[in-house]
Parts: structure tokens; C-alpha cells; sequence
């Protein structure tokens, strides 16, 4: 029993923990659809103005773009290594994490003054895909090493 919340601490609950940041992150208004949102935008201007803080740049640029697609990516691929670490599964690492990527981009869609975009949920299946992979060839380098608990578990119920 010991053991069962040791492997739920160390490799499931840090699954949940992420999910959680994750949700937390996208539940709150994007830089970009506020600035986009006529209505939203006027208000930032008016609290930036009251709170004496710098004005809003409504122009985005490519890096605006390219520093939001890596963020998808990097925080994809923290959940999909989160996941390997668990499962030992590359198939189901990608999937599992693709799959909450898909969530989250239909989560926002309910998020005031925040969209859901087909883009998004690319870079987190790349990210989900980058993640896994670096992880599963430098633990088959000897580079790091994963214990891979849902594999031993399952080892242990067949006998």
C-alpha cells in the first residue's frame, strides 16, 4: 500500500499537477484576444493609464507568434514526458497528451474573450511528439533512466 502512494506521488499526481497549471494558464484572457477584443482592449487602456503601467501594443509580430507556438510546444512536452515517465509508452504518452491539448483548446472556447485555434492544438501534438521522443532516446542512451511504474504494475497483475 506504501508503495502504491509513493508511485501516485512521484508519477501520477505530477501528471494531474500540470494538467492543472495547464487549465489554470488558458482559463485567463491571451495578451492577443484582448488586444483583439475592441471592448477588452479599452479597459486594459484605462487600467494601464490608472495604474500607471506601460501602454498596450496592440501589434503583434512573428516573434509574438513564434514565442507563443514554442510555449505550446515546451509545456506540451513537459505533459507528454510527465505522462512517459508513468507509462514507459510512446503511443500513449503522444496520445494522452495530444488529446488533453484538444481539451484544453475546446476549454477555451467557453473562456471569455479567448478562442480555440486549429494552430494551438498543432503545437501541442508536435510538442506532445518532441517531448517523448527526446525523452525516450536519451533514457535508451543511458542518459537518463525511467523505473516506468505502470509497466511493472501491469508485469506484476499477470502473476
Amino acid at each position: 500500500m506504501k508503495h502504491d502512494k509513493r508511485i501516485f506521488v512521484l508519477y501520477i499526481l505530477p501528471i494531474f499537477i500540470w494538467m492543472g497549471v495547464i487549465f489554470y494558464l488558458s482559463s485567463g484572457v491571451s495578451l492577443k484576444d484582448a488586444i483583439l477584443h475592441p471592448a477588452y482592449y479599452k479597459e486594459a487602456i484605462r487600467l494601464a493609464k490608472e495604474h500607471k503601467m506601460p501602454p498596450v501594443n496592440p501589434e503583434f509580430t512573428v516573434f509574438d507568434d513564434l514565442l507563443n507556438n514554442f510555449a505550446h510546444i515546451c509545456v506540451f512536452s513537459i505533459l507528454s514526458i510527465l505522462i512517459y515517465r508513468y507509462y514507459g509508452l510512446i503511443f500513449v504518452s503522444i496520445l494522452y497528451a495530444s488529446l488533453y491539448g484538444l481539451f484544453d483548446e475546446f476549454h477555451q472556447m467557453f473562456v471569455p474573450l479567448r478562442s480555440a485555434s486549429l494552430e494551438d492544438i498543432i503545437f501541442d501534438i508536435i510538442g506532445a511528439f518532441l517531448g517523448v521522443l527526446i525523452v525516450y532516446y536519451l533514457n535508451k542512451k543511458g542518459k537518463i533512466h525511467f523505473v516506468f511504474p505502470y509497466q511493472k504494475l501491469k508485469k506484476l497483475k499477470r502473476l
